[in-house]
């Protein structure tokens, strides 16, 4: 395992039903991960310790300018480190390790990117945004998929339909596997959803025939919900072309051990 930190809590508050956000601060600003990355946070329960990893949803800048790194935690039912987490305050500290795991974007990209994420499996993405744009300014052709059960779980939402909204190459889709609808109510208004993005209904690996992969050319991420990844994965590798280099993972397993 590598160095550990001691991180304090700025804030918590809620990203969509069942999912918080959690915001800390670094003991110093020598932290430094690539965007994509995970930590495992070091969590006392009943004289043990419990290791549980999530996602960076922030940016490497915030780390670097402002000493700051966020998560985004889903609230599992008998889930002890959801449960210790929430019941922490401001100002109580917590050990964490990392970084961890290579779901980062090559330095030299195919043509086009395709980034699927089931729930808080969009985390890694948002830390993403800045690269995101750059490489969209470059013309890169970028998809970014999310999936989730119903439109009250949908969460950084503004951020990735102002990036798709600001260049023709990105696209945003969002697949509720639950219910659907045709509008949403996100900071006291109410947003109409073809508006804002694509929408299906279905599961995240419904969506990839449609969007018409060139293995030759693309790369692909997956994170979140394992059977997604592994029916995504093959999916793509079977039927698609696609080689393992060119399939990107990260799963994400619930424990309530």
């Amino acid at each position: 395992m590598g160095p550990t930190y001691q991180m304090t809590l700025v804030e918590q508050y809620e990203l969509a039903e069942n999912v918080v956000g959690f915001r800390f601060s670094l003991p110093d600003k020598n932290f430094q991960f690539i965007a994509g990355q995970f930590i495992s946070l070091q969590i006392p329960w009943q004289q043990r310790i419990l290791k549980r990893s999530y996602s960076i949803a922030s940016t490497p800048v915030l780390a670097q300018h402002q000493g700051l790194l966020e998560i985004s935690v889903a609230l599992v039912e008998g889930g002890r480190a959801s449960q210790y987490l929430t019941n922490m305050q401001p100002g109580d500290q917590l050990e964490m390790a990392g970084p961890y795991g290579r779901l980062i974007l090559p330095e030299q990209p195919p043509k086009r990117i395709v980034l699927v994420g089931t729930g808080t499996g969009i985390a890694p993405y948002r830390a993403m945004l800045p690269e995101l744009r750059q490489l969209a300014q470059q013309a890169y052709q970028i998809d970014v998929v999310m999936g989730i059960r119903t439109p009250v779980h949908l969460f950084y939402h503004q951020e990735f339909t102002e990036l798709a909204a600001e260049f023709s190459n990105v696209h945003y889709w969002v697949c509720f596997s639950r219910e659907i609808s045709d509008q949403l109510f996100v900071d006291g208004e109410y947003l109409h959803l073809n508006d804002c993005y694509n929408q299906k209904k279905g599961y995240v690996q419904t969506l990839l025939p449609e969007l018409k992969l060139n293995s030759e050319e693309t790369i692909v991420f997956l994170c979140g919900n394992p059977a997604m990844i592994d029916e995504a994965a093959t999916q793509l590798q079977v039927k698609e072309g696609f080689s393992v280099k060119q399939v990107r993972r990260e799963k994400y397993v619930l424990s309530t051990n």
